[in-house]
């Protein structure tokens, strides 16, 4: 049996934090910070939720990417005539019934979306949008061949982060920006090619770094591990945390 996109966030948490945290929905507003928010509203065609990515002007009809057949039965004997076509008014106001913007837009070989449009080839995506070949992901935007990813904006072929900020082939990475091959890192923003580091920033081929200083293995994984359980002790408690665009922009 496929897992549920919550069993997907209980793995993930707990292969980056040591143990599970709860539920996926507790931690919707911590996820959702810093990530293109959707737009909900009511389809113009049969009232159903509508997921887009933009603001719609009032007025502005929209509809759900499933309903072009209703929409084409609607609005085909909408046509121009030969008194429309003076100006530009003329043209709008003939043809203003036939303009929608259209929302949940999934395309592709894609199942079990929810809540997400501008989708294509994935399944199992959640309050997402802009996600193309990828699978197990919630509360993200403009992610491309990734797995098992939460609350990330901005990636490509990557797995198991929780809030990352365009990166690339990065792996079991939380809180990371400007991440760039890379593997294991927490706090942590413009690397490539590090694995192991935590809180650290600007280093290139670099390993069990905290704070930009280079420990032993054993001496990483042992401070490592208390710094995980504190962090995994306060997303319990307050289902927050600092976010790394808020440090490296001084808040």
């Amino acid at each position: 049996m496929e897992p549920t996109i919550n069993d997907a966030w209980k793995a993930t948490s707990k292969i980056l934090l040591g143990e599970e945290i709860g539920e996926m929905g507790d931690y919707k507003e911590y996820l959702m910070k810093y990530v293109n928010p959707k737009k909900r509203g009511k389809s113009d065609i049969s009232g159903k939720e509508t997921i887009t990515t933009e603001e719609i002007l009032n007025g502005t009809k929209i509809m759900s990417n499933d309903e072009i057949g209703i929409y084409h039965k609607k609005t085909d004997d909408i046509k121009l005539g030969i008194n429309d076509i003076k100006d530009i008014d003329s043209i709008v106001e003939a043809l203003k019934e036939k303009f929608y913007y259209t929302g949940n837009i999934v395309l592709g070989n894609s199942n079990n979306i929810e809540k997400t449009t501008r989708c294509k080839s994935s399944s199992f995506v959640y309050e997402s949008s802009d996600i193309y070949d990828s699978k197990y992901i919630a509360y993200s935007c403009f992610q491309v061949y990734g797995e098992y990813l939460f609350g990330c904006n901005a990636q490509g072929e990557s797995q198991f982060d929780i809030k990352n900020f365009e990166t690339y082939r990065s792996i079991r990475c939380m809180e990371s920006l400007l991440v760039y091959t890379g593997s294991d890192c927490f706090y942590v923003g413009n690397m490539q090619g590090c694995n192991n580091c935590m809180f650290s920033f600007n280093l290139r081929n670099k390993h069990y770094r905290i704070g930009n200083l280079e420990f032993t293995k054993d001496r990483y994984l042992q401070l490592k591990a208390k710094l995980v359980e504190e962090i995994r002790e306060t997303l319990r408690k307050k289902k927050d945390l600092p976010s790394i665009l808020d440090i490296v922009r001084g808040d």
